[in-house]
């Protein structure tokens, strides 16, 4: 499999840079974004084949970041990365079908399985949520 190229969205600029270290380690391109209006200059301007998103986030939020990302590419797979227990995918969301494969807790307590949800949802064409 080529290198994934993967965007990370978080505004947690701490957080944001040891992800970004972690994932360059384990072969996967980085490019990281700490609000959703640099992420949609990204995508624009880039290809991926996931994002790894922050739901609370100053400005526009994650969930307008992947409705609106969307827009600029269809095929862009997503996975939730959120500090909030209580997280469900607004209905909004559902309705567009957008590729969400997982949502996943802060902090992240098993690096190994975060890395293998990443490879599993940017193979799966199923949505799993």
């Amino acid at each position: 499999m080529n290198q994934l190229n993967l965007l990370l969205l978080d505004d947690d600029e701490a957080l944001l840079f040891n992800l970004k270290l972690f994932l360059e380690d384990e072969n996967i391109a980085v490019t990281p974004a700490v609000n959703a209006e640099e992420a949609l200059q990204h995508v624009k301007n880039n290809k991926f084949d996931i994002a790894i998103v922050d739901i609370k986030l100053p400005g526009m939020n994650g969930n307008d970041f992947m409705k609106y990302a969307s827009r600029i590419d269809r095929k862009l797979k997503y996975i939730v990365h959120t500090g909030s227990d209580y997280y469900s995918i607004p209905d909004e969301l559902k309705r567009l079908n957008l590729p969400i494969h997982d949502v996943l807790i802060k902090p992240i307590d098993n690096m190994e399985k975060f890395t293998q949800k990443i490879y599993e949802s940017v193979e799966s064409n199923s949505v799993d949520l």
